[in-house]
């Protein structure tokens, strides 16, 4: 289980509609590779199933860089297997902050090849 974040003021706030507001950590370098350490985590030894690996991106996307969440909401330990209406609202809010960061990478220069030769 991921650490307990403290608040900063580049975090960002989340609004999930029915349910409250998330604040989240920007992601470091530390927090995409912690991403994917938790994410193999909780899916392991279940192959390649589609809806599992989807469950575990969005628990382990969200969990990392939480810094606290709306009152009554749970983390994955605490979810009941066969909520399903818990198990949308976690998939609802990762899409929610997968589209928010796309949002601001659309149009974004990336360095080509030549540029990044000038800064070594």
């Amino acid at each position: 289980m991921p650490e307990k974040r403290t608040a900063k003021e580049s975090d960002v706030t989340f609004n999930l509609e029915g349910v409250g507001d998330f604040r989240l950590a920007q992601m470091t370098v530390r927090d995409v590779l912690n991403v994917s350490i938790e994410r193999a985590r909780l899916s392991s030894g279940m192959g390649d199933d589609q809806e599992v690996g989807l469950l575990a991106s969005a628990i382990a996307r969200i969990t990392v860089p939480l810094v606290n969440g709306p009152d009554g909401w749970c983390t994955a330990d605490e979810l009941q297997d066969l909520d399903r209406e818990n198990i949308g609202k976690i998939i609802k809010l990762y899409f929610l902050i997968v589209d928010e960061e796309d949002s601001f990478r659309i149009g974004v220069d990336t360095p080509n090849e030549e540029d990044s030769e000038k800064t070594l």
